[in-house]
C-alpha cells in the first residue's frame, strides 16, 4: 500500500506522494483500538460532562421559571397532592411544584340579595353564605347554583 497526503491507496502508484522530510514530520499512532487517542481523553470527558451540566441547568432554570404562577385577588389554585387537595388563595405569586396537577378557579361573588350552598364531598357538610360576600371554596368543596334571597 502507498501513501497519498496522508492517506493509504491500495494498489496502483501514488498520484502525488509526499516528500520523505512531510512524511517524517507526522506522528504515527499506535494502534490501540480506541476511536480517540488517550491524551484527548480526558479533555473530552470533560467537555461532555460539562456540555451535559450546562443543558441539565438550562433546562432546570426554564422548567423553575415556568412554574412561577400569579394569582389575582380573586384566583384560587387547587393543588392535587400526593396527601390529597389542598388550595392557594391569590393575591400571591408562588414557586409551584411543576409535577403536580393543578386547577386555577375564580371565587364566588355573592351580590346583596343572594346566597350559595356549598357542599364538601369529603365531609359531607353543608354551609350556607349569604351575600354580600367574596368567597373562596375549600379544596374539597362544590357550590351549587347562586340564589336569590326570598
Amino acid at each position: 500500500s502507498r501513501r497519498f497526503a496522508g492517506a493509504v491507496l491500495r494498489g496502483g502508484p501514488a498520484l502525488f506522494p509526499r516528500p520523505a522530510a512531510a512524511r517524517a514530520a507526522v506522528p504515527r499512532r499506535q494502534a490501540t483500538g480506541m476511536a480517540f487517542p488517550p491524551e484527548t481523553l480526558p479533555g473530552r470527558a470533560c467537555a461532555c460532562f460539562c456540555g451535559t451540566s450546562g443543558l441539565v441547568g438550562i433546562i432546570s432554570i426554564i422548567v423553575t421559571l415556568a412554574s412561577i404562577k400569579t394569582l389575582g385577588p380573586e384566583d384560587q389554585f387547587v393543588i392535587h397532592d400526593l396527601d390529597g387537595k389542598y388550595v392557594v388563595n391569590g393575591p400571591t405569586r408562588q414557586v409551584f411544584n411543576p409535577f403536580r396537577t393543578k386547577e386555577l378557579r375564580k371565587a364566588l361573588r355573592i351580590g346583596n340579595l343572594e346566597y350559595v350552598r356549598i357542599k364538601d364531598s369529603l365531609t359531607g357538610d353543608v354551609r350556607v353564605v349569604p351575600g354580600h360576600a367574596r368567597v373562596f371554596l375549600g379544596a374539597y368543596e362544590e357550590h351549587e347554583p347562586i340564589q336569590q334571597k326570598i
